[in-house]
Parts: structure tokens; C-alpha cells; sequence
């Protein structure tokens, strides 16, 4: 076995360690950017804990358990345990560059297994740019040591794994009319949902019955249009709760919410918490 010690080689490292964010909360551990040497070998021990990791540049190689995983630029990396875990290697001349997220706890492994399965994979994304957004911001708050830096890494966790479901489902996706009206859809509620008050807009915006609409998110999300756009809110409400500085009233009414009650019953129906302890 080589000695990772001796063949642990970083060009540039930036890494940051987050305390547990509280109670009912996935915890990050450490998030940071690093960029590998192309002699970097690393013998990875186990730590029970899962790994999140965007590949910005270069190729790297995984050995696990259930096989050698190769990961190139836009690829994310997904390790459900480390224990699983045996060899990671740069295989690039140029190296690699990667944003890497590590997360700890019974809430963080049920988050991942949730949306990205229980085995050690490598996702591809449809829209990298939308990926790695998410990776940056949760890096940022970190890098600035915000003191609810551990709680906004966690309370973004969310998003980012289901964005990582949904870009990686696109790539393998048939490209039948239905699917692309779908996708359509789907992209102009996402993009629009501060405005959309409600889901008949985006009916209205593609000729279509709101119960096509509900048709079609039925049978490739398996959700509710109306459900998906309140997703959407909540997922903006994070953002704005942390960096902002906005009262739950401001942000209740910028997302379309006619009161503040209105808005925190349905933030902790879809994100399992109050806007008070997304907050914290």
C-alpha cells in the first residue's frame, strides 16, 4: 500500500471546519476547494462520514468497495461512507480541481440516501453552471465564517442534493415532447418562482390545461406543479433568511405569501424546520 502521506500532494488548498449547525439539522463537517497535483494519491481511511465533491477541472479515480468510479469536469462525486472508500487518485496531467463538502450524522446520511441512492456513484449534470452555484455558496459562507456558517451549509445541503438528482436525471432522460413540454415547465416555474403566484401561470405560458400540467409533473416528478413551486420559494427563502437579512414578514410577502403565518406553516411543512431556526 503507498504511503499517503508521501504522495498526498495539493497544489492550493482552501478548507474549512464547521461546528454541528443544532438540532435537526444535517451536519457538515468541512467544506473546501482544493486543487491536486497530478502526482496526488491518497490512501483515505474510513471516518463515517459522507462526501459531496464538484470536479471544476481534470479527471480523478475512486476505489471503493464496489468498484473503481472515474469522475471528470462537471461530475459530481458521491461517497456514501468513507469506509467504502480505499484510494482517490488524480489522473490529469494538469491535476484536478475540486469543491468538496463533507457531511457527518444519521440526518446528513439520510439526506444523501434519499435523493442519491446508497452506493458510492459519480453523477453527470446536465447544467454544471446550476450545480456548482450551489457548491460555491455553501463554500463562501463558510470561507467568511459567518457565526451561522455551519447552519447555512446545512440548511443548503438540500437543494444541492436534489438539484444533483434532478441535473443527473436530465442527462439520461428520452427526448420525447412530453418530457421536453415538461422541462419547459419545470425550468420556467424554477427561474420565475419569486414572481409566479400561481401555477396556472406557467399553464397560461405554454397553452396548456392546468391539468395537463399536473399530468406532466405527475409522471416525471412525481409531484404536484403546485408542490414543486413551493419547493422552489422555500429553497429561495434559505437564501434570503441567511443572506439578506430579511424578517420572515419581508420575505413572506416577497415570495407571494399574503401573511407571515401563512409563510412559516408552509417553510417547516416543506423544509421540516421554522424560518426562526433556519436563522439560527
Amino acid at each position: 500500500m503507498i504511503n499517503s502521506e508521501l504522495n498526498l500532494k495539493i497544489i492550493s488548498k482552501k478548507s474549512f471546519f464547521l461546528n454541528n449547525p443544532g438540532s435537526g439539522l444535517p451536519w457538515v463537517v468541512r467544506v473546501a476547494a482544493e486543487h491536486w497535483d497530478k502526482e496526488f494519491f491518497f490512501n483515505r481511511p474510513g471516518k463515517g462520514s459522507c462526501f459531496l465533491s464538484y470536479v471544476q477541472d481534470g479527471r480523478i479515480s475512486i476505489e471503493s468497495d464496489n468498484g473503481t468510479l472515474t469522475a471528470g469536469p462537471a461530475d459530481v462525486i458521491y461517497l456514501v461512507n468513507e469506509n467504502c472508500c480505499r484510494n482517490i487518485e488524480a489522473l490529469s496531467v494538469q491535476g484536478a480541481k475540486l469543491l468538496i463538502i463533507v457531511m457527518s450524522g444519521g440526518l446528513a446520511f439520510e439526506l444523501m440516501r434519499e435523493y442519491l441512492g446508497n452506493e458510492n456513484a459519480v453523477f453527470k449534470t446536465a447544467d454544471p453552471a446550476n450545480v456548482e452555484s450551489l457548491f460555491q455558496c455553501i463554500f463562501r459562507s463558510a470561507e467568511k465564517a459567518y457565526n451561522a456558517s455551519s447552519a447555512i451549509a446545512a440548511n443548503l445541503l438540500l437543494p444541492t442534493v436534489q438539484t444533483i438528482a434532478e441535473e443527473n436525471k436530465k442527462t439520461y432522460e428520452k427526448t420525447d415532447s412530453n418530457l421536453l413540454l415538461f422541462n419547459r415547465c419545470r425550468e420556467y416555474i424554477n427561474r420565475n418562482c419569486l414572481e409566479i403566484t400561481s401555477v396556472t401561470d406557467a399553464s397560461a405560458k405554454f397553452s396548456i390545461s392546468h391539468a395537463k400540467l399536473c399530468r406532466l409533473f405527475k409522471n416525471y416528478e412525481n409531484i404536484t406543479p403546485h408542490n414543486f413551486l413551493l419547493r422552489c420559494k422555500m429553497s429561495q427563502a434559505v437564501y434570503e433568511l441567511h443572506q439578506q437579512y430579511c424578517t420572515v414578514g419581508e420575505i413572506a410577502f416577497k415570495l407571494g405569501f399574503s401573511d407571515p403565518y401563512s409563510f412559516s406553516k408552509t417553510f417547516k411543512r416543506i423544509m421540516g424546520y421554522s424560518p426562526s431556526e433556519a436563522k439560527l
